[in-house]
């Protein structure tokens, strides 16, 4: 199963849903989640001197000490365990390209389900520049996700909002309020008619922890139409949002 979006579409969220959702469905898998950019290190060295794909995947990305663990997954591995299915998630493709493309292109197609029985789904996950790459490779066609519908984005806001000012039920309406104004305007300051730029999740996440102290004083202030400035323009947008991170992290 192969994922190919743009950055903050939300491709490591649906890995990290999906493997939480299969543990609770089926407990007895083995549910892998592996962020290859954080396995640089071992991906070197696989470059270098080729090990075997078991061994590769169980001593060096799955890093398993216990002598207990490494039966168990080895037993997976030769199909002696039946009632035990191993789920492998790669998250990051385009991370490590072009450095360790080619090796993690080979592991993959070693693990591909077709030739080990064991493994009961593969998943991969990449920016769209990569897409054909990996289509190609390992034949299968790539799934995109669905951006945010204007709908989509309000609400987003308003749970956001709701969760982080910690306000009361009644502000509902005035939230909701607050997130259409500033979707318009946002909209119409950069020119997105068609507002894509808060359809991609993380954006529209950035734009709730950028106003999230405005929002709260509009909500305790309890004035009919929200305040905000003329023009919001992107570079001021980033500029407060780092402004408010420093702020955390001071």
């Amino acid at each position: 199963m192969l994922i190919a979006d743009t950055a903050g579409m939300g491709k490591t969220t649906v890995l990290t849903h999906l493997s939480k959702q299969m543990k609770q469905k089926f407990p007895t898998y083995w549910v892998v989640r592996i962020d290859l950019n954080d396995h640089t290190d071992v991906l070197e060295t696989q470059v270098k001197q080729k090990i075997g794909t078991v061994e590769f995947l169980c001593e060096k990305l799955l890093k398993l000490c216990c002598p207990f663990e490494k039966e168990l997954f080895k037993q997976c591995c030769q199909g002696l365990e039946e009632a035990t299915k191993v789920v492998l998630m790669f998250d990051g493709f385009d991370e490590i390209s072009p450095n360790y493309k080619e090796t993690v292109l080979d592991l993959l197609q070693d693990l591909n389900p077709l030739k080990q029985p064991w493994i009961e789904q593969l998943w991969v996950t990449t920016r769209p520049h990569l897409r054909e790459e990996l289509e190609d490779n390992l034949q299968q066609l790539c799934y995109t996700l669905e951006p945010f519908s204007e709908d989509n984005q309000v609400g987003f806001l308003t749970k956001f909002w709701h969760k982080h000012s910690k306000l009361v039920e009644g502000n509902q309406q005035q939230l909701e309020t607050y997130a259409r104004a500033l979707i318009e305007k946002l909209a119409k300051s950069i020119s997105d008619k068609k507002k894509e730029f808060t359809g991609i999740p993380l954006q529209t996440r950035m734009l709730a922890e950028a106003f999230e102290k405005e929002v709260k004083t509009y909500c305790l202030s309890q004035k009919s139409e929200p305040e905000l400035p003329k023009q919001l323009r992107l570079v001021d947008l980033y500029r407060k949002l780092i402004k408010e991170k420093m702020n955390i992290f001071k």
